[in-house]
């Protein structure tokens, strides 16, 4: 069959052009600001780190401790406990902050590719900054993790103990 002219319908298409300008400024710091994310520590990764850093302090301190328990000590009683106890907070006071301070990471974030960096500097810590992070860290162990929530809440990710001391943790450079 033949079509008639008057049946053939035409559509027009309008096409739209949208030129925006970009401040260069405001496109570099949106792109700094990703990669900025990018580079920061995830959750899992710093948990992991630490727990292997825990174990690491819990062996050291055992190895310090068999002398109490070849000298007949009892590791069962609640003195035995609290001087083990005793013993892990020295042990992992000295271990991380010798290990932040002087190398920027601990073993655990060596495994996880983790360092600390001074968040002014973009260097390691300093000694006083990582015995500050130590101290803080282990407070928030044994209040039960408190000084980890504010974790959840910070775009940096950064615990009570990285904001007491002025340093963060990021993805080894």
């Amino acid at each position: 069959t033949l079509l008639s002219e008057s049946s053939i319908e035409t559509a027009t298409v309008n096409r739209f052009v949208i030129s925006a300008e970009v401040d260069e400024a405001e496109a570099d710091a949106d792109e700094f600001e990703g990669d900025d994310l990018e580079d920061l520590a995830p959750l899992s990764m710093r948990v992991n780190a630490g727990l292997f850093d825990l174990i690491i302090g819990i062996v050291a301190t055992m190895i310090i401790m068999s002398p109490f328990v070849l000298a007949g000590g009892d590791w069962l009683s609640l003195s035995g406990g609290l001087l083990f106890a005793g013993a892990l907070a020295i042990v992992l006071f000295l271990y991380t902050t010798f290990s932040v301070a002087l190398v920027g990471k601990t073993l655990g974030m060596r495994l996880f590719s983790l360092e600390v960096v001074d968040v002014d500097e973009n260097e390691y810590p300093t000694m006083q900054q990582a015995a500050v992070s130590s101290s803080v860290f282990l407070l928030s162990v044994i209040f039960a993790g408190v000084g980890f929530v504010p974790m959840l809440f910070n775009p940096e990710r950064r615990a009570a103990h990285d904001l007491a001391s002025g340093t963060i943790v990021v993805r080894e450079f």
